[in-house]
């Protein structure tokens, strides 16, 4: 079993429900969508270290994911 860390985290009303209706829709638990989308941000934040272009493609198109 891995080490456990517990976090306090304040969300706004908007951001709370959002990540609550993520994680109705995706059948899991608040904490699992969190961790997603840390190694999600980890993986596109390596990516873009390398220089890697990202695209999608959303109404037709591809388009490039732009991070700042």
């Amino acid at each position: 079993m891995e080490n456990i860390v517990t976090v306090k985290v304040n969300f706004s009303l908007a951001a709370y429900a959002s990540l609550a209706a993520l994680a109705q829709r995706k059948g899991k638990e608040m904490v699992e969508v969190i961790s997603e989308a840390l190694a999600l941000e980890e993986y596109l934040d390596g990516e873009d270290g390398k220089g890697t272009v990202i695209l999608f493609y959303k109404n037709g198109r591809v388009r490039e994911l732009v991070r700042r």
